[in-house]
């Protein structure tokens, strides 16, 4: 009797150790995989129906009870429902007067182990020996106080059966019980550890393994972008081989590794060198991994590239610089306004004293034309710091070459000619009237600064017409000036 007993339960067992490769096909959690247990726990009770201990035809004894009960506890609802579904029609097939009894202890085992389940549906490591150990003492005891459904064969039945249903079958139960929390305890630390890989490799930023050495045996993908060095070109080279710019002194790395190999992390800034040789800054975090013995076996490095953040501090810079000249700027014209008011009203008291035909007046008024020019440039270093409205009209730009020329004649020097040409026809454009002169004076300047040993400079309006997309030609034109 005990040797069926024993290979009935060695067959459970090997059942279990199978569940384990199941569970690594398909995940716990899922109903496709909780079928398969399901068909896997139901063929380990129909086997072992198939060798069990006989007390008279038709009356025989197995391991059922446990695979049935750990099926349930276990896998859940779907994989109980398939294996007592598998196990209760063998068991009506054989057919024999323990039918009823072993239908009724397919039924027992599943829902007793489908009970101890919800009640301990929390424990995120398992039943423990004492859980497992009442789970297969309450089934067997259940499964014995069905034997007086087998009238008066029942308690010579239960007479015989009870010391192995109360001993070895809750000792089985611990066994197996305790295969299948190891497994699915092996099986959600393999799940974490993909995950950890997955985020790892998911990572914006660059993360590198070492070992104690600093030999790397593992980078995820943003290093590879970071650093231009594939997975296969950096495994067991170290990051000194493959990115060290040479921009830092060796006490540099020294402080470093004795900081790691006094068990604290280092973080700092680095200029490290890609693959392609261009060296770019980078925010490194270095920490140590120790073992179960505290010693440091491996270290693992962060790595942000801050190239695109120092572009964006240069830009800030800049803007500062920039709004610091402008309010220069500001100043500067609010004060050079108040110079141009004493210039312009002494040019007019001069005009006023002049007489009508004096050869002086002509001076006088490029005095004035001058002084208006200087403030329409103060008006620009006003809008350069926001703190001047621009006023756009529409211009007649021939008209405002020729006011232009005198001034522009001057701006060239003696060894320039100027030559300004404005055809009869020139378009209007709507601008600022101190914008339109400045662009025009620096062309002029442009120009003079183009021939140092003197030259020709011609100034010219150009008028052209922009066409619709449909090949027609507007009416209204634009122009402008051009110097060359």
């Amino acid at each position: 009797m005990y040797l069926d007993l024993l290979l009935n339960l060695a067959l459970l067992v090997a059942i279990t150790v199978l569940s384990g490769f199941v569970a690594k096909r398909w995940r716990y959690g899922t109903r496709r995989g909780a079928a398969v247990q399901g068909l896997l726990f139901g063929a380990a009770a129909v086997l072992g129906m198939m060798r069990p201990f006989v007390l008279a035809p038709g009356l025989i004894f197995d391991g059922r009870s446990v695979a049935l009960s750990l099926a349930a506890l276990f896998f859940g609802p779907v994989t109980a429902a398939v294996s007592m579904a598998a196990t209760a029609t063998v068991r009506a097939w054989l057919g024999g007067p323990g039918v009823t009894m072993g239908v009724l202890t397919v039924v027992v085992a599943g829902g007793l182990g489908l009970a101890f389940r919800a009640r301990w549906r929390d424990r995120a490591e398992g039943p423990s020996v004492y859980q497992l150990l009442s789970v297969g003492v309450a089934v067997h005891v259940a499964v014995l106080a069905l034997t007086p459904l087998l009238r008066e064969s029942g308690l010579e039945v239960a007479r015989q059966i009870a010391l192995p249903y109360l001993t070895i079958f809750p000792l089985a139960t611990v066994v197996t019980g305790r295969v299948l929390a190891d497994q699915r305890s092996a099986a959600r630390a393999l799940d974490d550890t993909r995950l950890q890989v997955a985020a790892l490799n998911a990572a914006a930023n660059a993360v590198v393994i070492t070992d104690r050495a600093g030999h790397i045996v593992w980078a995820n993908p943003a290093f590879a972008a970071l650093s231009g060095y594939t997975m296969a070109e950096a495994l067991g080279r170290t990051p000194r081989e493959l990115v060290k710019s040479g921009q830092h002194p060796a006490t540099f790395y020294a402080e470093m590794w004795t900081t790691l190999l006094a068990g604290r992390v280092w973080s700092g800034e680095v200029i490290n060198r890609r693959k392609d040789g261009e060296v770019y800054p980078e925010d490194l975090t270095i920490t140590p991994v120790r073992d179960a013995g505290g010693e440091i076996t491996h270290f693992i490095a962060i790595k942000r590239d801050l190239t695109r953040q120092r572009q964006m501090e240069d830009q800030f810079l800049r803007a500062q610089k920039l709004e610091t000249v402008g309010r220069l700027a500001a100043g500067i014209a609010h004060d050079f306004n108040n110079v141009l008011t004493v210039v312009r009203g002494t040019a007019d008291l001069l005009d006023r004293g002049l007489p009508p035909r004096d050869p002086l007046r002509a001076d006088v008024d490029q005095i004035r034309r001058a002084a208006d020019r200087a403030a329409s440039l103060t008006r620009q270093l006003l809008a350069v710091s926001r703190k001047q409205i621009l006023q756009p009209v529409v211009l007649d730009v021939a008209a405002l070459l020729r006011d232009l020329e005198d001034m522009l004649r001057r701006l060239v020097g003696e060894d320039i000619e100027l030559h300004l040409r404005t055809p009869g026809r020139v378009g209007r454009v709507r601008a600022d009237p101190s914008q339109f002169e400045q662009v025009v004076m620096n062309l002029a300047a442009n120009a003079r600064d183009a021939m140092p040993e003197g030259g020709i400079s011609r100034s010219r309006s150009v008028t052209w017409r922009r066409a619709r997309p449909d090949g027609t030609t507007p009416s209204r034109c634009r122009a402008a000036p051009t110097c060359s």
